[in-house]
């Protein structure tokens, strides 16, 4: 039997803002009964193999998040401004771990696109700031495939606060580099990101160093930095236990030495 757990990870190709992200799944040795809660949000952890922001949600029937991105954007002779992007993603899968299809799914009655084993939202040329979350967060699931259809508000999380990145965005790659933020609240958990190297800390952090060695696996030039705050809260849907994720990404362009 299997344990299902869901991660968040890139799942689709690299767009303007490259804090979108795609939820997939994965299975693993353990029944739902012996599900784990999700990994405890003290402590640090890194990956040097790509990008990926990966929130692990044990035991889940499926997950819905959405997420706010904001971008700094330097525009020559005006200065820095301040873009966001608001979008979704969501996944679902059977009891043998299945990726599956779950109907159409929809987030403040906009359509979502079914793609690598997801669901996501991206914005257009029509619609270039994507989702409207200034009245909340409403998802509308159709069902199918063993998952029952739904409707739920969510009034039990607020996005995280994640206020703009403070560090430098010119640095070395031959020493350490510490990413930091004046406020973070609210969250579950932080990931810190530079190029392909993530660490993930408690719901308050404000700051993570980035060694060296680190920095050296990543190449000179143009890269991102982002801080990403996430929070979820999790229902019992007609035998299915779904997650609802509301994750809020500070991103910053930056220049490796």
């Amino acid at each position: 039997m299997t344990m299902r757990t869901s991660t968040l990870a890139n799942a689709m190709p690299t767009m303007a803002i490259a804090s979108l992200i795609a939820l997939a799944f994965a299975a693993t040795g353990c029944n739902k009964e012996e599900a784990v809660e999700p990994t405890p949000a003290g402590g640090g952890s890194t990956n040097t193999g790509g990008a990926s922001v990966n929130p692990v949600l044990a035991g889940a029937d499926g997950a819905l998040f959405a997420v706010k991105t904001v971008t700094i954007q330097d525009i020559p002779f005006i200065g820095p401004i301040e873009v966001e992007i608001n979008t979704g993603v969501g996944s679902f899968y059977d009891d043998a771990g299945a990726s599956i299809q779950a109907g159409q799914v929809r987030c403040n009655d906009s359509l979502f696109t079914y793609q690598n084993n997801a669901y996501f939202f991206q914005q257009s040329t029509s619609n270039p700031t994507g989702l409207d979350f200034s009245g909340g967060v409403e998802w509308d699931v159709t069902g199918g495939n063993g998952i029952p259809a739904f409707t739920r508000q969510i009034t039990a999380i607020p996005f995280p606060v994640v206020e703009a990145v403070t560090s430098a965005t010119t640095f070395p790659r031959d020493v350490d580099y510490t990413l930091t933020t004046t406020n973070v609240a609210g969250a579950d958990s932080v990931y810190f990101t530079v190029g392909g190297v993530f660490k993930r800390l408690g719901g308050n952090a404000t700051s993570c160093t980035f060694t060296a060695a680190e920095l050296s696996t990543l190449s000179a030039g143009t890269s991102i930095v982002q801080i990403a705050a996430w929070t979820y809260t999790s229902e019992d849907i007609g035998g299915k236990t779904i997650y609802f994720g509301n994750e809020t990404v500070q991103t910053r362009t930056v220049t490796l030495q």
